[in-house]
C-alpha cells in the first residue's frame, strides 16, 4: 500500500514540527511511507498549516486537541489501510513503529498492535 505522509511545519521547527517530522521519519523507516516536508508561514494546527501531519492528503487530529500522539497516529494508519498486522513488523520482538515513534515523548509507549483499532 502506497502511504504518503506530509508534514507542514515552520522554518526553523518548533516542538511540535519536530516531533511531527520524527514520527513521519519513523513510519517512513517502517512501513515505507513517502513524506515531505513543507515549510510554511501560515499557523493552522491540524488544518493546512503548521504544526501539521498529514496521511494521504488528510489532516491527523489529536484526541487531546493539541500535540498528536503515537495512538493518534495508531487511529489514523488504520483509517488508511494500514491494520495491525502491517503495523506489528518494528524492529525487534514485540515492538512496533509507533512504539519507536513514542521514544522521546514522556509518557507511556503505544503499541498499535496491542490496540483495538
Amino acid at each position: 500500500m502506497d502511504l504518503h505522509m506530509r508534514v507542514v511545519s515552520q522554518h526553523p521547527p518548533g516542538g511540535r514540527c519536530t516531533l511531527y517530522a520524527g514520527y513521519a521519519e519513523v513510519l517512513a523507516a517502517h512501513l515505507g511511507a513517502r513524506i515531505e516536508i513543507e515549510f510554511s508561514t501560515e499557523r493552522d494546527a491540524h488544518g493546512s498549516g503548521f504544526p501539521s501531519l498529514l496521511l494521504k492528503g488528510v489532516s491527523d487530529q489529536p484526541a487531546d486537541g493539541v500535540i498528536l500522539m503515537p495512538a493518534d497516529l495508531c487511529v489514523a494508519l488504520a483509517a488508511v489501510g494500514q491494520g495491525e498486522a502491517a503495523l506489528a513488523g518494528g524492529r525487534g520482538p514485540g515492538s512496533t513503529a509507533a512504539a519507536h515513534a513514542g521514544r522521546g515523548v514522556s509518557g507511556p509507549r503505544s503499541s498499535c498492535a496491542q490496540r483495538t483499532l
